[in-house]
């Protein structure tokens, strides 16, 4: 029987599974209109993703690791603005969402372990 919270982390799972195969999919695309929809694509598996992490870990009591995720998932929403307009102008989205991507990562918490951490690069937050 698949309890709630399993189901939770399954769909986790594949919204990022999503928008890892196309976030590197569309990177390699040459034509506009098939990249833009493969990073759609992309776009919409992190954000929900990044929503159900959020209330995961908001349910659990881990409310830095929440918020992280919240940024995560604002950021990636502010990127995914960005690609219907295409790649020059959407400059002024994609820096504002590698801004938050990096504020998402600057610190983590002890609960997102150690593997989180040596990957972003990120020390551990108090």
């Amino acid at each position: 029987m698949v309890r709630f919270e399993n189901s939770i982390n399954i769909v986790a799972a594949l919204g990022l599974a999503l928008g890892a195969v196309f976030g590197m999919a569309g990177t390699f695309v040459v034509q506009p209109d098939i990249q833009a929809l493969l990073w759609a694509i992309d776009g919409t598996g992190l954000v929900m993703a990044a929503a159900l992490l959020t209330l995961k870990y908001l349910r659990m009591g881990h409310d830095v690791l929440a918020a992280g995720f919240l940024v995560f998932a604002i950021a990636e929403a502010v990127l995914m603005s960005g690609t219907a307009a295409g790649q020059t102008a959407s400059v002024p989205a994609f820096a504002a969402g590698t801004v938050d991507h990096f504020c998402t990562r600057t610190s983590c918490p002890s609960e997102a372990g150690s593997q989180v951490r040596i990957l972003s690069g990120a020390p551990e937050a108090p």
